[in-house]
């Protein structure tokens, strides 16, 4: 007897209806000591011992305090944020994908952490007022986008958050992030407002071993600040 399942799951364009057929909704996976939800159509990380490392990384750079505020940019299920949710005092994400948020918003519960917000919207449209919202003026962002990068309206906002200063860019493709890490830094000028951000770090993550693909973490700071220890 064969099974057609046409009619259950469908796929136009962009558009994908997804159907629960059997079994459960969702997969649960572990990093950090914290647990994870993750629905069909969010993203997470495969390699999860790998990803340990690379989030360690990450977090190791940004040196967050605890009154820090962490802007977690196309957070997905919220893994990273959340695993800095107990070296600071806010945590703030933001992620396209509205089940995504779900996911981490649940995820926060499950792991009973209570200094996080999550927010479903474009990042060159919500930035700005997710950034608003922190209760400090020491922000730190995580950008964690998809292969293509950041959209630079994207990048004008968070050159326009005064009181961020700190950024780490993890990119699974540096030729594609390239242009963000150009435009990050250029000069101010009517587009790019603030001071620019500078790279002073960057820490290579192998996550899948005998091939070619690398994620890259960057850590940068903004100019005023670094002209300031020199």
């Amino acid at each position: 007897m064969s099974l057609d399942f046409s009619k259950d799951i469908s796929v136009s364009g962009e558009d994908q209806v997804i159907q629960h057929l059997y079994g459960s909704t969702h997969i649960y996976e572990q990093i950090l000591d914290l647990k994870f939800r993750i629905s069909p159509e969010a993203f997470f990380q495969i390699n999860t011992d790998a990803a340990e490392i690379l989030y360690k990384s990450a977090i190791e750079l940004a040196c967050a305090s605890e009154s820090s505020t962490v802007v977690d940019i196309c957070c997905g299920t919220g893994t990273i944020g959340l695993c800095f949710a107990k070296s600071c005092k806010q945590v703030l994400g933001l992620e396209l994908i509205q089940q995504a948020v779900d996911d981490a918003k649940e995820n926060a519960k499950i792991n009973g952490i209570e200094n996080s917000e999550f927010f479903a919207g474009k990042a060159e449209e919500i930035l700005s007022s997710v950034c608003y919202k922190a209760k400090s003026d020491d922000v730190i962002g995580i950008v964690d986008p998809p292969r293509a990068g950041l959209h630079q309206k994207a990048i004008t906002q968070l050159r326009k958050v005064r009181n961020l200063k700190k950024l780490v860019y993890i990119s699974c493709n540096p030729n594609a992030a390239l242009k963000n890490f150009v435009d990050l830094g250029r000069p101010m000028s009517k587009t790019m407002q603030e001071e620019p951000f500078v790279p002073i770090k960057a820490v290579a993550v192998d996550m899948f071993p005998y091939t070619k693909h690398c994620e890259l973490v960057v850590y940068f700071e903004r100019w005023d600040i670094v002209s300031k220890k020199e």
